[in-house]
């Protein structure tokens, strides 16, 4: 499957775009997080601090005073709670809005803290506690655990609401450097798509060369193709003068033959000598088809040609159907398709009874040219002869057997397909597939 260069980069730098905002949004989550975390713990340890300040050991019993007590223990669903339990586990004190005591699961020595979450009931706490030890008016030493606690469940909801912001945030900051990143790449090639259609406009003819101020990136490859089309005109147009030359020094020496001598078996091979000399100046000018061919519509090439043989084969009352594109065309040299149609067709009105079809279809960028007849056609045996320089399926018919030869050396040199079937009238349809398209 063939993709721009301009898809492939833009779906290649958003994939990068993407992990790297997923990277930035997971290290922004835990970092949230363990902040989050650091602040509950510090928290916790502030209120433990608070309660101890607050409580004292009178006549052998703990008292917790209210007047200091962080107003929060006594909000209801504030989350926050906290509790005294005697090292032995019996209970001493819990804060107003506790439902029950959080036993403790270790037992902690004096002066040691721990940080534990507890699961109750389907429900999360998570607490800071520490051992401390009061001694009476007998110097006996009483010990017991100052818990503070948070209910996790504020603590979820903000971070799911903190996580919320952040993938809105980022899907914003996301399609707005994807809108940002596409025009930026839509900017950066335009260069390139500029060389593209001026490429474009000389394979249809419609300019010379390529023209304007392109990047240094680029100039090196403007510069080169334009010294490779002056080359390759330069080329083609010596290769023409040269077969003209030829071609008008063979003249005169063909034409004194044919006065020579009214042998009509001389004359038919000096004849097929011409031929064979316009078949091989021909296959010599192929070899200076343009770096850049041009986009040759057919509609009228082929509309010239059957008019001109309508003319020519008057008596027989063809009947021509043609299934053409107006907007189909060929990429290539004009002479080479016109030699190409030119054969074709005329073996169609040589061979036909009264009916001639031209079918042209487009597909996937291969041009496939159909002439069908409803003459005799070409025995499958015989195939092989007439794509032969000099082969002919019917040695009574005048001719000298280079047409199709011509044709196939012609779809051999643009690495086309040439097949020979029988039509659907029983005669013969001869299909080329060669490079082209539809506008």
């Amino acid at each position: 499957m063939k993709h721009s260069l301009y898809l492939r980069l833009l779906v290649s730098a958003s994939l990068i775009l993407l992990i790297c905002l997923g990277a930035i949004g997971f290290s922004i989550n835990k970092a949230f997080v363990k902040t989050q975390q650091q602040v509950l713990d510090k928290r916790l340890q502030s209120s433990v601090y608070t309660l101890l300040a607050v409580t004292s050991f009178v006549d052998g019993q703990l008292q917790v005073s209210d007047w200091l007590l962080d107003p929060k223990l006594d909000t209801p669903d504030s989350g926050s709670y906290a509790q005294i339990i005697g090292i032995n586990q019996d209970f001493i004190w819990k804060s107003g809005f506790l439902s029950q005591v959080l036993p403790i699961k270790q037992p902690l020595a004096t002066g040691e803290k721990r940080f534990q979450l507890d699961q109750i009931n389907g429900k999360s706490f998570y607490s800071f506690m520490m051992t401390v030890a009061w001694d009476d008016e007998d110097g006996k030493e009483h010990q017991y655990v100052v818990q503070a606690i948070e209910d996790l469940a504020s603590y979820h909801q903000h971070l799911v609401q903190f996580q919320h912001r952040i993938i809105v945030w980022l899907v914003s900051l996301g399609l707005a450097l994807l809108l940002i990143q596409a025009a930026v790449l839509y900017w950066g090639l335009l260069p390139i798509r500029q060389v593209a259609e001026q490429v474009r406009q000389i394979e249809h003819g419609k300019q010379a060369n390529l023209s304007g101020y392109y990047p240094p990136e680029l100039s090196i490859l403007t510069n080169g193709i334009n010294k490779m089309i002056a080359s390759q005109h330069r080329q083609l147009e010596r290769y023409r003068n040269s077969l003209g030359d030829l071609a008008h020094s063979l003249k005169t020496p063909l034409a004194i033959l044919r006065g020579l001598d009214p042998n009509p078996e001389l004359q038919t091979q000096v004849d097929r000598m011409a031929d064979i000399v316009n078949y091989q100046l021909q296959r010599a000018a192929t070899a200076g088809q343009s770096v850049l061919p041009e986009a040759i519509y057919l509609s009228p090439l082929i509309q010239k040609i059957t008019s001109a043989l309508g003319k020519v084969y008057r008596d027989k009352r063809i009947k021509l159907t043609l299934n053409i594109k107006t907007n189909s065309f060929f990429y290539g040299d004009k002479d080479d398709i016109m030699e190409l149609l030119g054969n074709l067709l005329d073996n169609a009105f040589k061979w036909c009874q009264s009916q001639v079809a031209v079918d042209i279809t487009v597909i996937s960028e291969q041009l496939q040219i159909c002439i069908s007849d409803d003459g005799a056609g070409i025995p499958k045996e015989k195939i092989e002869a007439v794509l032969i320089r000099g082969g002919r399926a019917d040695e009574h018919i005048s001719g000298h057997g280079i047409g199709l030869a011509m044709v196939k050396y012609i779809v051999e040199s643009y690495q086309g397909r040439l097949d020979i079937t029988q039509s659907d009238w029983g005669g013969a349809k001869i299909c080329v597939n060669l490079t082209g398209g539809v506008d």
